[in-house]
């Protein structure tokens, strides 16, 4: 009997493993049916974890976690946001963002918290802070212009990159181009584009719930979606995030 979690109900309901088992019990070709096999072929296969888990995970592991979390976005949103006001606030958007990237990996691999300064990691030597702030300017410069191509590009190029950032904080000698090269291959090469990109397509709900709340909900949804984000990293290099003690 594994241990018991409070609000079960939310997180069977971003068990894809629910709905799967849901719709084999109807074996009559129903819109619902159907509609569920698309979602299945298109956010992930039987043998792995899916967005949906993903995000069941880091909404299970932010339980624990909530105020570190919480507080952890609140700082670097607020330090980005102080940084967007100067002219040279690129500067220091990809060191935080390797930093915010480092927490959450900790976070959801070790059972306490990390520590607050380890948002601070990408300052901690000239060598990764360079690393961090180039592959800052190179993502954005080439999704910008895959955007300026018709978008779809742009799509395609975020989602293969997105996971730059989790790559260079699990290996701190890496460098940004091997960093970049490292998430396209494991999002598009090995074939996890449409689970990559459904995951990140389920954000827009998440976002939205957090912005009806008096916008102060963001603060409370992004923790979760580090948390999942940070899982799935884990997930597609072959570490299984879930605790062997949950059931639902």
């Amino acid at each position: 009997m594994g241990q018991k979690l409070p609000f079960q109900g939310v997180l069977k309901a971003t068990d894809l493993n629910f709905w799967r088992h849901f719709a084999d019990q109807h074996s009559n070709p129903t819109p619902l049916r159907s509609a569920l096999q698309s979602v299945f072929v298109i956010f992930g296969q039987t043998d792995a974890m899916s967005p949906f888990d993903l995000y069941g995970f880091g909404f299970q592991k932010c339980l624990t976690s909530w105020l570190p979390a919480t507080a952890a976005v609140v700082l670097v949103t607020f330090l980005e946001g102080i940084a967007a006001s100067s002219l040279v606030g690129f500067a220091v958007v990809g060191a935080l963002q390797l930093g915010i990237s480092q927490f959450f990996l900790l976070l959801i691999r070790r059972s306490t918290s990390p520590k607050m300064d380890v948002l601070f990691d990408g300052f901690q030597s000239f060598d990764r802070y360079i690393q961090s702030l180039l592959a800052s300017l190179l993502v954005g410069f080439l999704i910008m212009a895959g955007c300026f191509l018709l978008l779809v590009p742009g799509i395609i190029i975020g989602t293969g990159l997105s996971l730059t950032f989790l790559i260079l904080a699990d290996h701190p000698k890496i460098q940004a181009i091997e960093a970049m090269e490292m998430s396209w291959g494991l999002v598009v090469k090995q074939g996890n584009f449409w689970k990559v990109l459904g995951f990140q397509l389920l954000a827009i709900p998440l976002l939205m719930v957090g912005f009806m709340m008096f916008f102060i909900g963001v603060f409370f949804v992004m923790p979760i979606y580090y948390s999942a984000l940070a899982a799935l990293y884990d997930d597609l290099i072959g570490i299984d995030p879930l605790p062997p003690s949950i059931s639902y």
